[in-house]
């Protein structure tokens, strides 16, 4: 209820290199000066003997974000197609000097994607590094969250005016009740229909 707007004034320059190949290639930097930046938080739950901890959002009086991010697709072979990204990200916290809470330093991510036929198949992941949190009221500062993979996969088959997939989604089972609650793994199914 005692959130404010946030207001910021952001810079950024990229450019995109498409040779007359199968390659494609970008590369960007950014900077974002911020005025009460939203910031999920951790806080501990309160009668929770073993600190269970609550995400809350709170503002961020100055804070700055700057980095860059460099992307890449290549298709070595028609029916074969890679993508790879990596991306730095800088972080502070003028009031408190020190960097914002939950935001990795460091972030690749890879796909690659098969298509033979009717048939199609794709496997992704992001790699997700370190990150800081600062939890008052458990005894824990300046904790650093470790990295994940988060991986996904899926296969399909297409017929006349329907396709077939499965697939399963968190592959490596990733996550944690405190600083990454993301769903455990899962597997799925169903069809896509086309009228």
């Amino acid at each position: 209820p005692d959130l404010k707007p946030e207001t910021s004034l952001s810079s950024s320059i990229g450019i995109e290199y498409h040779p007359p190949s199968k390659l494609w290639f970008s590369v960007s930097g950014y900077r974002h000066d911020v005025d009460g930046l939203i910031q999920a938080e951790l806080e501990p739950i309160e009668d929770d003997p073993i600190y269970h901890l609550l995400g809350v959002y709170r503002n961020v009086s100055e804070a700055t974000l700057q980095g860059f991010d460099v992307s890449a697709r290549w298709s070595p072979l028609r029916i074969v197609t890679l993508n790879a990204g990596y991306s730095y990200l800088d972080t502070e916290d003028k009031e408190l000097n020190e960097p914002l809470e939950g935001r990795a330093r460091h972030r690749a991510n890879g796909s690659i994607s098969v298509h033979i036929s009717e048939w199609d198949f794709s496997l992704r992941g992001t790699w997700v590094g370190e990150r800081p949190f600062t939890v008052e009221g458990t005894g824990y500062s300046n904790e650093m969250a470790d990295s994940y993979l988060l991986a996904d996969t899926r296969i399909s088959r297409r017929f006349n005016k329907y396709s077939l997939f499965v697939g399963v989604n968190n592959l490596l089972d990733e996550g944690d009740n405190d600083y990454l609650p993301v769903r455990p793994r899962a597997a799925f199914t169903g069809m896509d229909l086309t009228f």
